[in-house]
C-alpha cells in the first residue's frame, strides 16, 4: 500500500534534480491528469492537475506505560493479576483518497498487535440518490464517543459504556448531513474479523444514529450536541457476552456477563455535548437488552459524564458537523494544555445473569505540543462494586501525521 506512493514520490522529486552534465531534466507534461501535485496538509497528499485523482497518506502511533495498584481482593474476583505495564497502544497507516469526485476509498491497518489488521478499509459513492452509499467495514454509526476518534478522544480510553459500541463491522450504511446542523446515518452489517471476513448463518444487525447540532456560535467554539442511536443485533450462534476494562488497555476485565444464550440484543443510545469556548461537557448512556433463549430479557447499561477546560488561551474543542462528533483541536499558540474530569458507571448484572458493576472516576491533562502531537496523563479510580477499588496512573504519547 504505501511502496506505490513512496515510488512515486521519489519519481516526481527526480524530475525536478539536474541531470548528468548540468542539464536540467525535461519538465513533466502538462497534459490534462498527468501530473502531481505533491504536498503536506495533515498528511501526505497527492492531487492530479486536473482534480480528477486525490490521495491522502496519514498514520497514528500510540504508546502507552501504566502502573496498576495491587488489590488482592480484585484479583481474586476477576481472575487475573494486575500487573503494570507498557504497549503500543495503536500504530496505523493508511490511504484513501477520491475519483473523478464519485468514489471515495480509504484503506487503514494497524500493526500494534503484530500483524496487519483491518480498520477502516472501505468504498464510498458521495453522490448516490439520498445520501453518500458507504460499503465495506467502519464504524457502525453509534455513540459520539464511538465515532470521534482515537486521535481526539479527550481520554486515553473511551467510558465504560462503550462496552455496548458496536464499532466496526462489515456492512453497507447510507448517511448525509442537512445544512451542517442534521445528521441521519442508517445501515445493515455484519460481525467481522481482523481481515473483514465473516462466514455464518447469523443474521444481519440494524444500526441507526441521528444528531443535531441545537446552535452553534463563534464559528463552532459555542454548541449544543444532541443524538440518539438504535442498534438491533443478532449474535453468531446465539452465544452473547459483555465485558469491559476500567479505562485502562492493559488492564484484565473488570466486568464479565460470560457468555449466555441470546436470540437478540437490542442497544439504545443517547448522547449529548456542550461547548462554550474552552469549557466542555460531554455525556452519554447506552442501555442493552438481551432476548434470552431461555425466555425473558437481561437489561445492562452505562453512562458517562466527562468535563474539559483549556487552560491555555483561545483553544476549545472542535465539531465536525459532516459526521456529527468532535475532531481534535488545533492549537492557538505554540501549544494547549487541558484539564479533564469523568465519571463513569457500567452495570452488567441483571437477574441470574452477575457480570457485576464497576465505576470509574478519571482525572488528568493533555498537552497539546502541535495539531500532531500529544501527550495524556490520567489517574483512574476503578471502584468494583462489592469488592474493592484501585488507582491507575497511565501516561500516552501520541504522534499523528
Amino acid at each position: 500500500m504505501i511502496l506505490p506512493a513512496l515510488l512515486l514520490m521519489q519519481t516526481l522529486s527526480g524530475l525536478q534534480q539536474p541531470a548528468a552534465g548540468g542539464l536540467a531534466a525535461p519538465e513533466p507534461s502538462q497534459g490534462p491528469g498527468e501530473d502531481f501535485e505533491v504536498y503536506y496538509r495533515g498528511g501526505i497528499r497527492f492531487e492530479a492537475a486536473d482534480g480528477s485523482f486525490k490521495a491522502k497518506m496519514g498514520g497514528r502511533i500510540q504508546w502507552d506505560t501504566a502502573y496498576i495498584g495491587n488489590n488482592r481482593a480484585i484479583e481474586a474476583a476477576v481472575g487475573a493479576p494486575l500487573d503494570d505495564g507498557t504497549e503500543f497502544r495503536r500504530t496505523r497507516l493508511y490511504i484513501s483518497g477520491s475519483i473523478h469526485d464519485e468514489v471515495e476509498f480509504k484503506a487503514q491497518y494497524d500493526f500494534a498487535g503484530g500483524a496487519a489488521a483491518f480498520k477502516d478499509v472501505y468504498i464510498a459513492f458521495p453522490a448516490f440518490p439520498a445520501g453518500k452509499l458507504t460499503v465495506g467495514q467502519f464504524k457502525e454509526p453509534f455513540s459520539l464517543e464511538e465515532l470521534t476518534s482515537s486521535n481526539s478522544i479527550t481520554f486515553m480510553e473511551r467510558g465504560l459504556p462503550n462496552a455496548f459500541s458496536p464499532s466496526r463491522s462489515t456492512g453497507v450504511m447510507l448517511a448525509d448531513d442537512l445544512d451542517g446542523r442534521f445528521t441521519w446515518a442508517a445501515g445493515v452489517f455484519r460481525d467481522s474479523n481482523d481481515q473483514g471476513m465473516q462466514v455464518s448463518d447469523s443474521e444481519l444487525s440494524a444500526t441507526a444514529r441521528v444528531t443535531g447540532l441545537v446552535y452553534s456560535e463563534n464559528d463552532g467554539q459555542d454548541l449544543l450536541h444532541l443524538g440518539a442511536a438504535v442498534s438491533r443485533r443478532s449474535p453468531n450462534g446465539d452465544d452473547a457476552q459483555w465485558r469491559e476494562r476500567p479505562e485502562n488497555h492493559l488492564s484484565p476485565r473488570f466486568v464479565d456477563t460470560g457468555v449466555f444464550a441470546s436470540d437478540e440484543s437490542t442497544l439504545v443510545g443517547l448522547e449529548a455535548a456542550w461547548v462554550s469556548g474552552p469549557v466542555s461537557v460531554q455525556g452519554e448512556y447506552i442501555q442493552a437488552q438481551n432476548q434470552l433463549v431461555a425466555g425473558g430479557d437481561a437489561t445492562f447499561s452505562g453512562y458517562y459524564v466527562e468535563g474539559s477546560l483549556f487552560l491555555s488561551d483561545g483553544d476549545s474543542r472542535r465539531y465536525d458537523a459532516e459526521a456529527g462528533a468532535f475532531k481534535g483541536p488545533e492549537p492557538a499558540g505554540d501549544d494547549a494544555w487541558e484539564a479533564k474530569l469523568r465519571y463513569s458507571s457500567l452495570d452488567l448484572t441483571d437477574g441470574a445473569i452477575a457480570g457485576g458493576e464497576l465505576t470509574d472516576v478519571t482525572v488528568g491533562l493533555n498537552w497539546y505540543m502541535n495539531p500532531n502531537t500529544r501527550l495524556m496523563f490520567e489517574v483512574v479510580n476503578a471502584d468494583l462494586d462489592g469488592v474493592d477499588s484501585t488507582l491507575i496512573a497511565q501516561l500516552r504519547c501520541q504522534v499523528t501525521w
